[in-house]
Protein backbone atom coordinates (compact mmCIF):
# COMPACT_ATOMS: atom_id res chain seq x y z
CA UNK A 1 0.00 0.00 0.00
CA UNK A 2 2.04 3.52 -1.02
CA UNK A 3 1.06 6.40 0.94
CA UNK A 4 1.32 10.21 0.30
CA UNK A 5 1.35 12.87 2.74
CA UNK A 6 1.07 16.62 1.88
CA UNK A 7 1.10 19.43 3.91
CA UNK A 8 0.16 23.43 3.38
CA UNK A 9 0.73 25.92 6.03
CA UNK A 10 -1.86 28.92 4.95
CA UNK A 11 -2.81 32.24 5.14
CA UNK A 12 -6.46 31.55 6.47
CA UNK A 13 -7.60 30.73 9.77
CA UNK A 14 -8.66 27.09 10.78
CA UNK A 15 -12.03 28.12 10.39
CA UNK A 16 -12.10 29.72 6.97
CA UNK A 17 -10.01 26.86 5.52
CA UNK A 18 -12.48 24.38 6.72
CA UNK A 19 -15.28 26.43 5.20
CA UNK A 20 -13.01 25.84 2.20
CA UNK A 21 -12.32 22.02 2.37
CA UNK A 22 -14.52 20.59 4.53
CA UNK A 23 -17.22 17.34 3.06
CA UNK A 24 -19.66 19.69 1.29
CA UNK A 25 -17.34 22.73 1.22
CA UNK A 26 -16.75 25.31 -1.62
CA UNK A 27 -14.70 22.22 -3.58
CA UNK A 28 -15.81 23.80 -6.88
CA UNK A 29 -13.35 27.03 -5.95
CA UNK A 30 -10.26 24.90 -5.50
CA UNK A 31 -10.44 21.23 -6.58
CA UNK A 32 -8.37 20.69 -9.69
CA UNK A 33 -10.71 21.67 -12.91
CA UNK A 34 -13.97 20.69 -11.56
CA UNK A 35 -16.77 22.73 -12.70
CA UNK A 36 -19.73 20.37 -10.82
CA UNK A 37 -20.42 20.01 -7.68
CA UNK A 38 -23.16 18.06 -5.36
CA UNK A 39 -23.31 15.86 -2.59
CA UNK A 40 -25.91 13.04 -1.71
CA UNK A 41 -27.16 12.25 1.28
CA UNK A 42 -25.55 12.93 4.76
CA UNK A 43 -23.03 11.52 7.11
CA UNK A 44 -21.32 8.26 6.53
CA UNK A 45 -21.96 6.82 3.39
CA UNK A 46 -22.69 10.46 1.91
CA UNK A 47 -21.33 10.46 -1.78
CA UNK A 48 -20.25 13.54 -3.60
CA UNK A 49 -19.80 13.39 -7.04
CA UNK A 50 -17.49 16.21 -8.76
CA UNK A 51 -17.64 16.44 -12.16
CA UNK A 52 -13.95 18.05 -14.01
CA UNK A 53 -13.84 20.37 -16.89
CA UNK A 54 -12.98 16.99 -19.65
CA UNK A 55 -16.22 15.50 -18.20
CA UNK A 56 -14.70 12.72 -16.18
CA UNK A 57 -16.81 12.21 -13.03
CA UNK A 58 -15.22 11.59 -10.01
CA UNK A 59 -17.19 9.76 -6.87
CA UNK A 60 -16.25 10.01 -3.08
CA UNK A 61 -17.47 8.37 -0.51
CA UNK A 62 -17.52 9.66 3.05
CA UNK A 63 -16.04 7.00 5.24
CA UNK A 64 -15.94 9.24 8.70
CA UNK A 65 -16.10 13.02 9.94
CA UNK A 66 -14.82 13.73 12.76
CA UNK A 67 -17.25 15.61 15.24
CA UNK A 68 -14.28 16.59 17.36
CA UNK A 69 -11.36 18.06 14.63
CA UNK A 70 -11.57 19.50 11.72
CA UNK A 71 -11.29 16.13 9.47
CA UNK A 72 -13.13 13.62 7.67
CA UNK A 73 -12.11 10.13 5.32
CA UNK A 74 -13.14 9.54 2.15
CA UNK A 75 -12.62 6.88 -0.32
CA UNK A 76 -12.80 7.13 -4.08
CA UNK A 77 -15.21 4.98 -5.20
CA UNK A 78 -15.66 5.99 -9.00
CA UNK A 79 -12.37 7.46 -10.33
CA UNK A 80 -10.74 7.36 -13.61
CA UNK A 81 -7.18 7.54 -11.56
CA UNK A 82 -4.49 4.64 -11.99
CA UNK A 83 -4.79 3.41 -8.39
CA UNK A 84 -7.23 1.08 -6.28
CA UNK A 85 -8.62 1.19 -2.74
CA UNK A 86 -7.83 5.02 -2.42
CA UNK A 87 -9.00 6.17 1.11
CA UNK A 88 -8.04 9.89 1.53
CA UNK A 89 -8.21 12.07 4.69
CA UNK A 90 -8.18 16.41 4.94
CA UNK A 91 -7.56 17.58 7.86
CA UNK A 92 -7.45 21.22 9.26
CA UNK A 93 -4.68 22.55 12.01
CA UNK A 94 -5.05 26.12 13.49
CA UNK A 95 -1.86 28.04 13.84
CA UNK A 96 -3.12 30.93 15.47
CA UNK A 97 -5.76 33.05 14.56
CA UNK A 98 -4.59 34.09 11.04
CA UNK A 99 -2.98 31.13 9.55
CA UNK A 100 -3.93 26.96 9.40
CA UNK A 101 -2.28 23.70 8.14
CA UNK A 102 -4.08 21.72 5.12
CA UNK A 103 -3.35 17.76 5.84
CA UNK A 104 -3.97 15.82 2.81
CA UNK A 105 -3.21 12.29 3.22
CA UNK A 106 -3.84 9.37 1.04
CA UNK A 107 -3.32 5.41 1.01
CA UNK A 108 -4.31 3.44 -2.62
CA UNK A 109 -2.33 0.63 -4.51
CA UNK A 110 -0.83 1.51 -7.74
CA UNK A 111 -2.90 -0.10 -10.78
CA UNK A 112 -0.89 0.31 -13.83
CA UNK A 113 1.77 2.20 -12.87
CA UNK A 114 4.69 1.54 -10.51
CA UNK A 115 4.40 2.42 -6.89
CA UNK A 116 6.53 6.09 -7.17
CA UNK A 117 4.64 6.58 -10.51
CA UNK A 118 1.26 6.54 -8.72
CA UNK A 119 2.79 8.53 -5.86
CA UNK A 120 3.99 11.23 -7.80
CA UNK A 121 0.30 11.19 -9.90
CA UNK A 122 -1.00 11.97 -6.59
CA UNK A 123 1.17 14.56 -5.23
CA UNK A 124 0.65 15.99 -8.54
CA UNK A 125 -3.23 16.41 -7.84
CA UNK A 126 -2.55 17.70 -4.67
CA UNK A 127 -0.35 20.07 -5.50
CA UNK A 128 -2.34 21.41 -7.87
CA UNK A 129 -5.11 21.38 -4.93
CA UNK A 130 -3.19 23.42 -2.71
CA UNK A 131 -2.08 25.94 -5.94
CA UNK A 132 -5.84 26.55 -6.51
CA UNK A 133 -6.34 27.13 -2.89
CA UNK A 134 -3.50 29.66 -2.29
CA UNK A 135 -4.69 31.33 -5.44
CA UNK A 136 -8.03 31.33 -4.01
CA UNK A 137 -6.95 32.28 -0.37
CA UNK A 138 -4.93 35.32 -2.13
CA UNK A 139 -8.08 37.14 -4.06
CA UNK A 140 -9.99 36.37 -0.75
CA UNK A 141 -7.29 38.73 1.19
CA UNK A 142 -7.60 41.51 -1.11
CA UNK A 143 -4.91 43.95 -2.10
CA UNK A 144 -1.28 43.14 -0.33
CA UNK A 145 -2.74 39.40 -0.35
CA UNK A 146 -1.93 36.96 2.14
CA UNK A 147 0.95 35.53 3.55
CA UNK A 148 2.59 32.67 4.66
CA UNK A 149 4.85 34.80 7.74
CA UNK A 150 7.96 35.16 4.99
CA UNK A 151 6.58 37.80 2.35
CA UNK A 152 3.37 39.08 0.35
CA UNK A 153 3.98 37.06 -2.28
CA UNK A 154 5.45 33.59 -1.56
CA UNK A 155 3.36 30.53 -2.22
CA UNK A 156 2.16 28.44 0.59
CA UNK A 157 4.38 25.70 2.22
CA UNK A 158 4.12 22.77 0.81
CA UNK A 159 5.84 19.46 1.94
CA UNK A 160 5.17 16.30 0.42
Amino acid sequence: MARVTMKALLPVSAPRLWSLVRWDGRLLDWYPDAVDFRVQGSGKGAHRRLQLRDGTTLVHKLEHASRIEDAYTYSAIGCPYPVDDHLAQIRVLPHGDDRATLVWTANFRPSGLTEAEAESFIQTLYRNGFDNLSTLLAGLAGPGGATTGAGPCEAPTLRP
